[in-house]
């Protein structure tokens, strides 16, 4: 389980950047707080899912933080 108390898998197909215990400060500065990359190419064999699952780890259940909480799927293709 990869998450701000374990940034990288065993093999580093999957790394998140950090826990970002101050978010945006003034609203939404367009910057991502937060990322988890997944090279889906270098899981292990045995892998059938990804997971992700959002959470405060301060708790927080409202106000403006539940206004600027989103996930965002990119996918980043060789070239």
């Amino acid at each position: 389980m990869i998450y701000f108390g374990n940034l990288r898998s065993r093999n580093g197909s999957v790394k998140h950047s950090g826990d970002d215990l101050t978010g945006d400060v003034n609203g939404d500065d367009g910057l991502d707080n937060e990322v988890i990359t997944v090279d889906f190419s270098q899981l292990e064999p045995n892998v059938e899912h990804v997971a992700m699952v959002l959470n405060s780890y301060r708790g927080r259940t409202s106000g403006q933080f539940l206004l600027l909480l989103f996930v965002s799927m990119k996918e980043h293709l060789p070239v």
